[in-house]
């Protein structure tokens, strides 16, 4: 889990995205989905994004997409859902 504003890490393998597509990158999905916007690592093997301080409390499916050679988009979807908590 997190709070919005930490950053949280994705580790697995084929995980580079362009971060300038909207279409690619880290997604929070809970009935509608938000898209992270910051990024200090993206790589193959390591992803390191900002949980968006829009986010809102609760569980969300952590989603990655991903367009490998400008082909096809990809999407991988964590097992266990990420718990969002709102520090007050």
């Amino acid at each position: 889990g997190g709070a919005p504003g930490e950053f949280l890490r994705i580790r697995g393998s084929r995980l580079k995205f362009d971060p300038e597509s909207p279409e690619q990158g880290v997604f929070f999905v809970n009935g509608s989905e938000t898209r992270a916007l910051q990024y200090a690592e993206v790589m193959p093997s390591l992803i390191i994004a900002e949980i968006p301080l829009s986010l809102q409390a609760g569980n969300h499916q952590l989603v990655v997409r991903t367009m490998p050679g400008g082909k096809k988009l990809l999407e991988g979807r964590m097992q266990e859902p990420l718990v969002i908590k709102k520090d007050f």
